[in-house]
């Protein structure tokens, strides 16, 4: 069975949601399947899309992973987006949270590598 992620958040202006994506992403928008949304390819099965018009805009609360969270941030930071907080948990996993302009929240987390952290 073959499981693909399209998680979704909901914004009250597209324009300045793809403008903020894209800048904290690092990559243009992939496809855009309504004039009302717009997705980002994260990963082979892994998806983030935007859409305009929700009530419920604001609400939203979804987490990635990036392999290095470091630099994931210093790419941020030199688009001029920064976390409002980075949230650290046992065993070395780092959580940075960004709020969108709508202020859902977008956390991007770094996982220890397993056999590094297990002293192997």
């Amino acid at each position: 069975m073959t499981v693909q992620l399209f998680a979704g958040i909901p914004v009250t202006d597209l324009d300045a949601a793809i403008d903020w994506y894209r800048r904290l992403l690092g990559q243009d928008v992939s496809f855009r399947p309504e004039e009302s949304e717009a997705v980002w390819q994260l990963d082979d099965a892994a998806f983030l899309y935007v859409k305009a018009g929700r009530d419920v805009a604001g609400g939203a609360l979804v987490a990635i992973t990036a392999d290095d969270l470091d630099t994931f941030l210093e790419d941020a930071a030199g688009e001029g987006i920064t976390p409002a907080d980075i949230e650290r948990y046992d065993e070395g996993t780092r959580k940075a949270v960004f709020f969108d302009p709508d202020g859902n929240e977008l956390g991007v987390i770094s996982l220890p590598d397993t056999a590094t952290s297990r002293g192997a």
